[in-house]
Order: structure tokens, then sequence, then C-alpha cells
């Protein structure tokens, strides 16, 4: 009989300069199923934690160490974002009152006896495996609450472009048609008819901006509504506030005037969903705090600056404000002064604890009938140097390119052709005629759909690295909705492009400038930011 594997309770960093007790300890923790990485000194821990490689549930330090001390290694993790919410045990020989007041979870004297050693480590990773677990939970539960609280709202502004679109659209073609019809029957135009195609660049421009906004809010609610967490990451601060502005736009217009003063700022380190679930929600709790009808008396004021080298994040309001014996539990679960079925008393307090676990902060000021001042503060990051090589490879599009384009929705390949008239652009609904094809000629590009019934987008990258390799590395896939976890996985990891639908012809021609590149598929990281 095939024994079954045993799945390991937690992840230990275990940081102590003594071999043997560092090996001692280790073995004491394998035994116990945990999985265990080990550090001689602080330094050396750091450099681990930040290599990219999954990080611990729990790290046990040593105080007292050559290179970097357990005090100064605590310094330095409290620093860093990603690193400063994993929980620590000291394990110190140190008896002093400067090792009893260090800054840590919980604090066990060598030498230990290592049952109580393994007790108070299956409690601290498990209460920091359920705190992570919770605040995922309750962070999506807050998220899945505000997109359905902002459904209503978003159909209006989705309503609102499409209305005038459809309405221009309509009016081009009766424009058009007879037009046409007169020009292929040799007859003269009449007058009125030349005045109504003098109209229609007008029209045309309104319905592509009608358009635009509706892809815009598109791509907000989807972004928000995902169920995965991508990551911290470096991002800027001002698209972020801009997309949730845009979000709660149904709700702060009928109630306030809005100002923005998004001054430039460094770079943040965090999860960008995290963060404009978090914008989204203080925004909406500014709408909230303000009646409807007059928004000519009232101001909603977002504004992002520098402030000590943190990046600060304001929201405020001319609302109702909030009395003292209220302030005191604005961040606490499950409190809320709306209405029973009106709001889940979650959201300030998720929103404080994203904030918290970036390594910011998220304060409030509030006075009753004088408004309400939200700020977000959060450590400035540093990105890294741009390759400026990489985005000068070639300085125009290729004059007539082949492009070929697989998707199996017709109309898509139909409109493509139109738009990218200037190139030679064949269009198929099927992989295997696209496989046929490749063999046939030499595509500039190819833009491939990930959702197909018979072979997906990756399945067909697949076959075609095996049968055009020479071809493969000019590839960029397209989707047009959310990726499932495995499509996720693949989007996030792939070398190749995966960009949004509608595409523009603006995208189609980065592609085209980047593929062209004497660097080659080196430059793809600057074509519009990938799928998910």
């Amino acid at each position: 009989m095939v024994a079954e594997p045993r799945v390991s309770p937690g992840h230990l960093l275990v940081i102590d300069d003594d071999a043997s007790i560092l090996e001692a300890m280790v073995d004491l923790f394998q035994d116990a199923g945990y999985r265990v990485t080990a550090a001689a000194n602080g330094a050396l821990a750091l450099a681990m934690l930040r290599d990219g490689s999954p990080l611990p549930d729990l790290i046990l330090l040593d105080l007292m160490m050559p290179v970097m001390n357990g005090w100064s290694f605590r310094v330095e993790q409290r620093r860093d974002p990603a690193l400063a919410s994993i929980p620590v045990l000291a394990v110190t020989a140190d008896a002093s009152p400067m090792a009893a007041a260090i800054d840590v979870d919980a604090l066990l004297r060598k030498p230990f006896d290592p049952g109580e050693l393994l007790v108070a480590v299956a409690e601290l990773v498990d209460s920091a495996q359920q705190r992570r677990t919770e605040g995922e939970r309750l962070a999506r539960a807050e998220r899945l609450a505000a997109v359905g609280q902002l459904a209503q709202g978003v159909a209006h502004e989705i309503n609102n472009p499409l209305a005038f679109l459809m309405a221009n659209l309509e009016h081009v073609q009766q424009v058009l048609v007879p037009v046409i019809a007169a020009v292929s029957g040799g007859q003269p135009l009449p007058a009125d008819h030349l005045t109504d195609l003098v109209e229609l660049p007008l029209a045309i421009a309104e319905s592509l901006a009608g358009a635009r906004r509706i892809q815009g809010i598109v791509r907000d609610i989807r972004t928000f509504s995902r169920m995965d967490d991508r990551g911290p990451r470096l991002l800027e601060v001002a698209p972020v506030v801009e997309a949730a502005l845009q979000m709660a736009h149904s709700r702060w217009q009928p109630r306030a005037r809005l100002e923005t003063d998004l001054a430039h700022t460094a770079l943040v380190f965090i999860d960008g969903d995290r963060l404009q679930q978090v914008l989204l929600n203080l925004v909406l709790n500014a709408a909230d705090a303000i009646p409807e009808g007059h928004p000519e008396d009232h101001l909603i004021r977002v504004s992002s600056a520098m402030v000590a080298g943190r990046v600060v994040i304001e929201v405020s309001d001319t609302g109702v404000g909030m009395r003292p014996n209220i302030l005191a539990h604005a961040f606490e679960p499950f409190f809320t002064t709306k209405p029973v079925g009106q709001g889940t008393g979650l959201g300030l307090f998720v929103c404080h604890r994203l904030i918290t676990e970036a390594g910011g902060e998220l304060t409030v000021e509030s006075e009753p009938f004088h408004g309400t001042r939200f700020r977000v503060q959060l450590p400035a990051a540093r990105a890294p140097a741009a390759d400026e090589a990489t985005l000068t490879g070639a300085a125009a599009v290729p004059p007539s390119s082949r492009i070929l384009v697989i998707d199996d929705e017709e109309a898509v390949g139909r409109s493509l052709k139109r738009l990218l008239r200037q190139h030679e652009v064949s269009a198929c609904v099927s992989p295997a005629l696209a496989l046929e094809l490749l063999g046939e000629a030499r595509f500039d590009l190819i833009l491939c759909d990930l959702h197909m019934p018979d072979i997906s987008g990756r399945e067909f990258w697949d076959l075609m690295k095996r049968s055009h390799p020479e071809q493969a590395p000019r590839v960029a896939f397209m989707s047009a909705g959310i990726l499932s976890e495995q499509m996720l996985e693949f989007a996030q990891t792939s070398s190749q492009p995966v960009l949004e639908k509608p595409l523009l012809t603006e995208d189609v021609h980065q592609l085209l400038v980047r593929f062209s590149a004497p660097q080659g598929t080196a430059a793809l990281a600057a074509v519009r930011p990938r799928f998910g």
C-alpha cells in the first residue's frame, strides 16, 4: 500500500546564527511536517524573503546574531510592505528588558522545550492562516456587495452612451444607403443628401466616444469584480483613482461637485484591485454622506500628493460628518449607521485592513455637519529604470503588413479587416484552418482569440510552436471576458501579450512596431497592459 503524501501544515523561516540550534530546529519542524527555510542572520533572511519565492507563514527569529541582529531585521521587515504582515516568534537566550520589549507576535526563551515550541508555532501559524483566509473572504464579500450596489448606476452609465451611439449608427445607415444607391446607379446626389453627408463625421466621432466610454466602464467593473488577487505590484496612483471615480459617477453626480487634484507621486507597491476597492468605497461613503438634490451646494474632493516620502490620497466631503461616538467605531467590523439592508458594516473595516497589510495607514477626521476626510498613506516605492532601447527599436508601423486574425466570431475578423484596410488581413474562424494558412505564408502579426469552442487559444499556441515555431513569437492573444483560472495563469506566464477586446488601431500598430523591432519580443512589455 502506497502511503499518502503528507500535506505540510505551513512554511517556516528559521533565523539563527548557532548552527547546532538551527539544525535542531529545522529537523524538529520537518519531522512535524512543516516546510522549513533556514538563514544564519537577518541580512541573509531578508535577501531570501525578497527573491520572489513564496513567503513563509511564520518567522522564527533569534535576536543576538552577527551581520544583522534580530532587532535590525525586525525594523527592516516592518518597513517592507510585502513582508510587514508576516508574524514573528522570537526565540532567544537574551533575558534583558530590551529583548522582552521587542515588537513581535510571541517570545520564547532558550533553552526551549521542543513540545512547547511546536505548540507555540502551531498556534501562530494557524492564527496567521485563519487571518489571511478570513481577510480574503471579507474582502471578496465586500467587493461583491459594492458591485451589487453599483449595478443600477452602471446600467445608467452604459445606457446613456449606448443611446446616442445606436441613434447615430442608425442615422449613418439612413444617410449612406440612398447615397450608395445613387452612386451605384450613376444618379446625382440630392442637395439634402450632401448636407447629411457633411454631418456624418461628427455622428461617427460621437459614436466612437460613446463606445470608448462603455469600454472603460466594462473594464473597470471587470477589474473590480475579479475574484482572484493578482498580488502586489508597482503602480501609479492617479489611474486607479480615476477608475474608482468613474465607477462611482452615478452616485456622486446628483449629490456634489467633484474636484480632483492628482499630483504626480512616486509609485506604490500594492495590489491594484485592492487599492481601487478602497478608493471606490471611500468615494461611495462620501457620496452617501450628502443628500441628493443640490449638487452645487456640496463638494467631494479627491487628491494625491507626496508628503514626507509617502504617497497620500485624501477623499473629503462636505456631508453630514460623524459625531465622536460614531467616529470612534468607524473601522470596526459590522458597525454601520445605515438602515438595515443598506450596509454591511464591513466596508471601512476591510479598507483599513487592506491598507494596513500593504504597510500603509488609513485614518479619518470628521465633525458633525462639517464633513469627513479620509486619508490613505502608502510607502513610496522605486520603479526599476526603464530600458529605453526596448521602446525605440522601430520608429514607425511597417507600411503594409500581413496580419492573421483567428476568432470564432466572424464579425470580429470582418471588422478588423475593415479597420486595418491598409494592411493585408486574413481572417478565419477555425484554428485548424489558421495552421494551414501559416504553412502557406509568413505573417507579421497573428491575433488569436483565447476563447474558442473547438481549440482554445492556448491549445493553438501549443500546436503552432510545434508546427510553425518560426512564426510563434508573432502571436498576440485577445480576450473579451473574465479569464478562467487556467487561462489567467497562462496569460500571466505566457511570453506573448494578451489584449482586451475591443482592439483599436493603435493597439495593433503598437504590436506591429514591437514585432518589427530589432529586439524582437523583448519590447513586448511596453505594449498596452497585459490582461490580468
